[in-house]
């Protein structure tokens, strides 16, 4: 098993948390960071038998998958089907996995539950549903998606904000942005496209990185729903959507629907950088062809590319971030599950320990 040195930090600063008498459910991207954290995880005392997990079909290395069974852990699996919308798809395994968990652990014995998400669904249901009201729960959300969704609801037990965390917001999106970029020119030259006006949708964290990254060797613009932030400030999307080449959404909702593929011009290329599906109404482009369970397979229906089955492109079943890089997020998430282990919080969402961020933004300029 790879070591990262971004995670024996952190390891360092909680030295001695001990996660014996816990219990995890987690949300988690099923890649080899995510595995490394948790192998930190076991040495610290949590138990496999007390960790439940459910991945999502588009960021799914089934090799890893495996590694976490075969030491114990449940992970809970369902099908994707190419010809439903995946959020409600996966609402219903999320559903389905917490009736199994909360069948399960009647005969285990924990002080503490600890929800480790990623989209903030699992968090949602918990949240919303009370299950487990009787326990100890502290949550931990990664994306800014999942706070999107948890936000204003009336949260009832406290929930570690990783996502809005400055340490995140300001460290993360460079390294994901390059993996993007990676991912969309080896597609381009696979389809032999060389586009020559590209719009970037959504001027958030990731987006304004993506269109400063790809403007320094492509035409592009970026066009934003605060039309202050856009190139053009005057027009409104769908007035300017038919002059590009390539469209990549950032918005993390649906950018461009259905009712506006018309007004693409022929062989666009749509490209999402955002969280699972939303942003094209690609479960639309999908039933116009062959139902499939692979979540990864490129569709060109109606003069419109679809890439990655409309998921991110930087989720093709693989890790393929540098792991020094993704440690960065993982050290993060890491010390969240220690901290929230640890200490006692009021309900609600929690910023993450400012002094905790900046030592591992530190530690992570060093290495």
């Amino acid at each position: 098993m790879k070591k990262l040195p971004l995670l024996n930090f952190v390891d360092t600063l909680f030295k001695n948390v001990e996660l014996d008498k816990t219990l995890i459910m987690g949300c988690q991207h099923l890649l080899l960071s995510n595995l490394i954290m948790f192998e930190h995880l076991f040495r610290k005392g949590l138990k496999t038998n007390h960790t439940f997990l459910i991945g999502k079909a588009y960021s799914t290395d089934k090799t890893i998958e495996r590694k976490f069974i075969k030491k114990g852990v449940y992970v809970h699996k369902y099908i994707y089907s190419s010809h439903r919308f995946f959020d409600k798809q996966f609402s219903q395994a999320i559903n389905s996995f917490l009736k199994y968990v909360a069948r399960e652990t009647k005969s285990l014995s924990f002080k503490k539950i600890l929800i480790v998400d990623d989209g903030g669904e699992l968090i949602k249901q918990v949240n919303d549903k009370k299950i487990f009201i009787n326990k100890k729960i502290v949550g931990i959300e990664q994306t800014t998606s999942g706070y999107e969704k948890i936000k204003n609801n009336k949260l009832f037990f406290p929930i570690l904000n990783v996502a809005r965390s400055k340490a995140k917001l300001s460290v993360e999106p460079p390294f994901i942005v390059d993996a993007i970029i990676t991912e969309i020119q080896k597609n381009l030259e696979e389809l032999k496209l060389k586009p020559k006006n590209i719009l970037v949708v959504g001027a958030g964290a990731m987006g304004a990185v993506l269109f400063n990254k790809l403007n320094k060797w492509l035409k592009v613009d970026l066009y934003d729903i605060s039309l202050k932030r856009s190139f053009n400030k005057n027009m409104s999307l769908n007035k300017i959507i038919s002059k590009y080449d390539v469209i990549v959404g950032c918005t993390g909702n649906t950018a461009i629907s259905k009712n506006n593929f018309k007004l693409l011009k022929n062989r666009t290329v749509l490209i999402s950088a955002s969280s699972s599906d939303r942003e094209f109404d690609s479960v639309y482009l999908r039933k116009l062809v062959k139902e499939t369970h692979d979540p990864h397979e490129g569709i060109f229906v109606k003069g419109i590319y679809l890439l990655n089955s409309g998921f991110p492109i930087n989720f093709i079943g693989k890790e393929i971030e540098e792991l020094y890089d993704i440690q960065f997020t993982r050290a993060l998430m890491f010390s969240a599950l220690c901290l929230a282990n640890e200490k006692t919080y009021k309900k609600g969402l929690v910023t993450l320990d400012e002094d905790i961020q900046r030592k591992i933004i530190k530690q992570n300029y060093k290495i």
